[in-house]
């Protein structure tokens, strides 16, 4: 019975991701500009089509957002230094925010940083000093930001972005 259940909840998974993909990459009359920018965010590694709903309906398609460092701090990814005067403690992640998003970045973070060479040696730099699950947070961090430059400047994925000789992503 315990079978039968697991199989109907998997058949139901896959009729419901089928159900935003398609609704994800309709082309009707007025939506080309959206169907573009999430092709767009579509071309991060390891970003599916569930990443961009899901942070697209938590941040109501970035109309309230203004910054990146605003979106950081909405998705619960931003870091609490704790310090007082001449006293300075550790620095921890803030666990109040949109823990939706924060928790949708995890798994395709973790697939970022085995596929893209830049996103793994950003990764080994982070957790050099640290735990890896801090470092995989910070992967999170940079996966959001990417989502919402592309997003914003409506410009697909380039890996060699950095290469090319670009300081830093334009907000």
């Amino acid at each position: 019975m315990i079978e039968e259940r697991l199989g109907l909840i998997k058949s139901q998974l896959k009729i419901l991701e089928k159900e935003i993909k398609n609704h994800l990459t309709k082309e009707s009359k007025g939506y080309q500009d959206v169907s573009q920018k999430i092709e767009n965010v579509l071309s991060i590694p390891g970003v599916g089509h569930t990443v961009v709903a899901t942070v697209l309906a938590e941040t109501d398609g970035f109309a309230k957002t203004h910054s990146v460092r605003q979106l950081i701090s909405y998705a619960a990814l931003s870091i609490d230094h704790s310090e007082s005067g001449e006293m300075k403690g550790k620095s921890k992640m803030k666990k109040k925010g949109n823990k939706h998003i924060k928790g949708v970045l995890f798994c395709p973070a973790l697939s970022t940083i085995r596929v893209s060479e830049e996103i793994r040696a950003f990764y080994d730099r982070v957790a050099e000093g640290r735990n890896g699950r801090a470092a995989a947070l910070a992967v999170c961090r940079k996966v959001l930001t990417l989502i919402y430059t592309l997003w914003k400047n409506n410009t697909s994925y380039d890996p060699n972005y950095i290469k090319k000789g670009a300081t830093s992503c334009p907000s």
